[in-house]
């Protein structure tokens, strides 16, 4: 039994975390020809509210790193890109979002 905890706190501790930030700006200027839009995915008719960012607007993405985290009543799901590029607009709705609303934009390098 000594040895499952162990290896349990070890996983939890070894967990990469990833760093929440407070992106100011919402959006920044960007080639509409150029960018993708990322919506809300429909999982089970669900509303979701972006309740985590992990990166600004402005950074530079690589594909599959987390976005945001994405909250309903009774799921927590946390966002990948599906593209590399810059993330150059963010939603700013603090209510909650259906799916295909805009969850944000990522401009293609």
């Amino acid at each position: 039994m000594n040895s499952l905890k162990r290896i349990l706190n070890c996983l939890r501790f070894n967990k990469k975390r990833n760093k929440i930030v407070k992106n100011d700006i919402f959006e920044i200027s960007f080639e509409e020809h150029k960018t993708t839009a990322i919506q809300i995915p429909n999982i089970q008719n669900k509303t979701f509210k972006v309740s985590k960012w992990f990166v600004k607007v402005g950074d530079f993405i690589e594909k599959n790193q987390l976005i945001c985290e994405l909250e309903s009543n009774s799921i927590t799901l946390e966002f990948e890109s599906l593209q590399t590029g810059k993330l150059v607009l963010i939603t700013t709705s603090k209510e909650k979002l259906k799916a295909g609303d805009l969850i944000c934009k990522i401009e293609q390098m």
